[in-house]
């Protein structure tokens, strides 16, 4: 059979023009049109059946059916969707609301865009100037008529919606007291807060976000507390410039290796060198706090045949303070039995100078090993002092690790208002062991801790801050873990039993879920554990706001009734 020649093609035989080649398909091989509808297909033109489509509709129909069973029995492992979860297309426009969840996934959307305001809001409110110094006022002369609250006036932060009151705060009342003084401006008045806490005060995040608060409202009276070494990398303090070079060793209480005397300090590490160990600290060159600096304590041990200490201020090496670190011995005894030797003493040296910009650096002498607790950096301006103490990593149980008569010592020598207790979250591991089934065993290690604390500053009012929320992913979701809710409520138990004040984390970052918004707004990091930058400031706004309603609670009932005023000498 012999096949047609195409006329639009050359003659058989005739030379071909060479074609330039174009993707894939040679020369021959390329088809220049293709027309469709011709031919034999022309007079076939009606739409197909319905017929032709209903395995298609039918499998619709049944996945639909499906989906819809899998929300009414419910089987959630079969849910394409649910609240919390990441974005779907289509179902989260179309079928979360054919299955009743759109007003619920509407809602939970409004909470995380609240929270993103307020986080912008704990930002903007952290990034305002240098703190101005508080008028200083002196107490009025004793007479027979008592000194009375002022009637108050208010302030811009009473404005403020709190989040989640505190709850029991009649246990603030000496805190209070104090801080109304400080508020005045009477000289001497500084509020002195001593805040413990787990890796969740890490970076100083909430901390900060709480001094920068508190010292902003009632003046800034320094730093505060800063330890001797960066125990660990999460260590840091904002506000103040740290570094440290020779060698130091230390030991933190997290790793109870402190055992033949259980000294810890004030901040939970103490550190010793025989000598070449160095710490530098200096005043912040910016931001609204930690500019100035009118007395710096050094907190150490002395000890028998302890060595000396060189601290050089402000780079004067010509005028070096030399502290002896060794108890003094009888004349003309160089050394003791060891059943003769003294017991440690826990001191400190305070060194006053002008206030304003300084840096400090102490040093191990040699001459006998010193051993360190940390150091203090204040101001004689009425005003809050907010030390912070983040015990990365460790268990609550962990503080009752202190020498009861050595944690005495410390906290009287720091003379704390308020102790505020932050832990919780390296805790919630035990919900796969002794927590499983109640929190008993954790409800009678927190006691410990509080009586403690309790017995060692009698006088200090104490406030727990309940746990930030953990989250897990289950099928795609990130959920709230059971034991937050549990835990929160084992330390409001804890906290109303032993005359405390407590603030709920958990409600104030918005109750089971909160995880899953604040994770979505940027504020919980990828651990679902801890807050990120944005999260700390968040945390701290918080916990001012709802301080601060009970502040101003006190002010207007105490108004016209007598008021102690008394001075707290640094000595």
């Amino acid at each position: 059979m012999t096949t047609p020649h195409d006329p639009r093609l050359p003659p058989i035989g005739e030379h071909r023009p060479a074609r330039e080649h174009v993707g894939l398909l040679d020369v021959e091989e390329q088809v220049e049109q293709v027309v469709l509808g011709e031919g034999e297909f022309d007079d076939d033109a009606s739409p197909l059946p319905l017929s032709t489509f209903r395995k298609l509709i039918s499998a619709t129909l049944t996945l639909g059916l499906l989906i819809g069973v899998s929300y009414a029995v419910p089987y959630e492992w079969a849910q394409p969707w649910r609240v919390g979860e990441d974005y779907v297309p289509y179902w989260n426009i179309i079928g979360r609301e054919l299955m009743g969840q759109g007003a619920q996934a509407e809602q939970a959307q409004r909470e995380a865009e609240h929270m993103a305001e307020l986080a912008a809001k704990a930002e903007a409110d952290e990034a305002q100037g240098p703190v101005r110094d508080r008028v200083v006022i002196t107490p009025p002369p004793k007479t027979d008529e008592p000194v009375v609250y002022p009637d108050y006036a208010g302030h811009a932060d009473d404005q403020e919606a709190i989040e989640q009151p505190l709850e029991n705060v009649a246990a603030l009342a000496g805190f209070y007291a104090t801080l109304t003084a400080t508020d005045i401006g009477y000289a001497g008045a500084v509020t002195h807060v001593g805040h413990w806490g787990d890796s969740v005060l890490g970076l100083d995040g909430i901390t900060a976000s709480i001094r920068r608060r508190m010292q902003s409202r009632f003046g800034d009276a320094g730093h505060g507390w800063h330890a001797i070494t960066q125990y660990d990398s999460s260590y840091r303090q904002q506000g103040v410039r740290f570094s440290e070079k020779g060698h130091w060793s230390d030991c933190f209480i997290r790793n109870r290796c402190m055992q033949e005397d259980s000294r810890y300090g004030y901040g939970g590490v103490t550190a010793w060198s025989s000598g070449g160990g160095e710490s530098w600290y200096a005043t912040a060159t910016e931001g609204p706090i930690g500019l100035s600096v009118g007395r710096l304590e050094v907190w150490y041990q002395q000890r028998y045949k302890g060595g000396k200490l060189k601290i050089t201020i402000d780079r004067d090496t010509e005028n070096p303070r030399i502290v002896d670190t060794a108890i003094p011995l009888p004349a003309g005894v160089e050394s003791l039995p060891v059943a003769e030797q003294p017991a440690p003493i826990d001191t400190r040296v305070v060194i006053d100078v002008p206030d304003g910009a300084h840096e400090f650096s102490i040093r191990a002498a040699g001459g006998g090993k010193v051993r360190l607790y940390g150091v203090v950096l204040e101001r004689e301006q009425p005003g809050v002092v907010w030390d912070g103490m983040a015990l990365i990593g460790a268990f609550t149980s962990r503080l009752g690790e202190q020498n009861p008569e050595h944690l005495a010592t410390q906290l009287g020598l720091r003379k704390l208002d308020l102790m505020v207790f932050t832990f919780g979250g390296n805790d919630m591991t035990r919900d796969q062991s002794d927590l499983r089934r109640a929190m008993d065993p954790y409800i009678e290690d927190y006691t410990q801790v509080i009586e403690l604390f309790r017995k060692a500053k009698p006088d200090a009012a104490c406030l727990i801050m309940g746990p930030v929320d953990h989250g897990e992913r289950i099928d795609g979701r990130v959920v709230s873990r059971d034991v937050v809710a549990r835990m929160t409520e084992a330390q409001r138990q804890v906290a109303l039993a032993q005359g405390c004040a407590f603030f709920d984390t958990f409600a104030a970052m918005g109750g089971a879920g909160a995880i899953s918004r604040w994770k979505t707004e940027g504020l919980i990091s990828g651990d679902l554990a801890h807050p990120t930058s944005r999260g700390h400031k968040l945390l701290g706004a918080m916990l001012v706001r709802a301080l601060m309603g009970g502040y101003a609670e006190f002010r207007r009932a105490r108004a016209g009734t007598p008021m102690v005023v008394a001075k707290k000498s640094p000595g």
